[in-house]
């Protein structure tokens, strides 16, 4: 599935890796890499993924065949606005050159999203980078 596919990548890429660390050095003892939400106080840095959207490119006769497009939303969070930004440099890199090569059922990928914000947590200030993705690929199971 593709969704697995981004998880291993994400958490595999020398450049995602060298923002995030290993579960082994982060306090949190995660990757650094969450599906949907993040755990209660996570590690910063971090990302969070989810498919925001996704159809098929067509019908026929016989049903849908595997060929699908779906959006995918990454949040990277940073304790500055710096962090957050390279962070997202870094999953840009990922989808827009690793994961066409990586997985031979990816037709392309296009960055379609990207905007910038800030959240107010406790005395502080988190920054969240969010990248909306469009992804055409061969479902597989």
């Amino acid at each position: 599935m593709l969704v697995d596919a981004l998880q291993a990548l994400l958490t595999a890429d020398p450049g995602t890796v060298g923002y995030l660390g290993t579960p082994s050095g982060r306090p949190d003892s995660t990757n650094g890499v969450f599906p949907t939400q993040a755990p209660d106080s996570p590690t910063m840095p971090y990302i969070v993924y989810s498919q925001n959207d996704g159809n098929p490119l067509a019908e026929n006769m016989t049903g849908t065949p595997p060929l699908r497009q779906a959006r995918f939303m990454f949040s990277c969070y940073g304790s500055t606005y710096k962090s957050a930004k390279k962070l997202a440099m870094a999953v840009k890199t990922v989808m827009l050159a690793a994961l066409p090569t990586t997985l031979p059922s990816t037709q392309g990928v296009w960055l379609r999203r990207e905007s910038d914000d800030k959240i107010p947590i406790g005395k502080g200030t988190m920054f969240v980078t969010d990248l909306t993705f469009l992804v055409i690929f061969n479902e597989t199971a």
